[in-house]
């Protein structure tokens, strides 16, 4: 009997078959000898083109984003620059100019000199001497508003050297002060026999004395001091 050659199997005319089926059956892990890659190595191209491309996009939105931000910066600066043009070119009194802190300058004391000082004491006692002298040193509102309704159509005088007297309850340039102030400076430049220049000079130290007095007799009205004589010869 003739033996026939033996015919390969079916296995073994496709042998990547059983490879690739032991692939499928270990889910796709550890590469079977045998078996092709083609198939991985298209996928991972494919997903580096897609990150490739990623990032392209990104960097071209930054780009966009950082020319947006020059263009408004280039629009801040040119709208500066034209305020600045109009305003150099606005007249002086309506310019914005910076406001600055106001320092508030001290005034210097201003120091009398010893020529005032000693003019000062003389008025003072003077008039010291003619209130003690007076009867009446100190004239009542009455009769000091009478002599305010008349000093202007009559020529007399509130006052003289005998009955000297000031107002204490108007100011101390009232009506009645101003002439008590004419008579005194005239009884005190012939007293001291002083030249006339200073005739303003010696009734405004008069002024400035009753001014003192008031004050004084104000503090006593108010019970700061109890004796209302002690006025005359402060």
């Amino acid at each position: 009997m003739q033996h026939l050659p033996a015919q390969p199997s079916r296995d073994s005319r496709r042998p990547h078959s059983a490879a690739q089926k032991q692939r499928n059956d270990n889910g796709g892990g550890e590469e079977v000898p045998g078996m092709s890659v083609q198939d991985d190595s298209q996928l991972s191209n494919g997903d580096d083109n897609e990150d490739e491309d990623e990032r392209m996009e990104r960097d071209a939105e930054n780009i966009r984003n950082i020319e947006s931000r020059l263009d408004r910066l280039a629009g801040a600066v040119e709208s500066l620059a034209a305020s600045l043009k109009n305003n150099d070119a606005m007249p002086e009194d309506r310019r914005v100019t910076p406001t600055r802190p106001v320092t508030k300058k001290r005034r210097k004391p201003r120091h009398k000199s010893t020529s005032e000082n000693k003019l000062a004491a003389k008025v003072r006692k003077h008039l010291n001497g003619l209130l003690n002298d007076s009867p009446e040193p100190f004239v009542d509102e009455p009769t000091s508003q009478r002599f305010t309704d008349r000093a202007q159509t009559s020529g007399r005088r509130s006052c003289s050297v005998y009955d000297f007297s000031i107002d204490l309850i108007g100011g101390p340039r009232s009506a009645w002060n101003k002439s008590a102030a004419e008579v005194f400076a005239e009884a005190f430049m012939e007293h001291h026999e002083l030249e006339p220049e200073i005739l303003e000079s010696v009734k405004a130290k008069f002024h400035t004395r009753v001014k003192s007095i008031k004050q004084m007799d104000a503090a006593h009205r108010k019970g700061e001091i109890g004796d209302r004589r002690k006025i005359r010869n402060t």
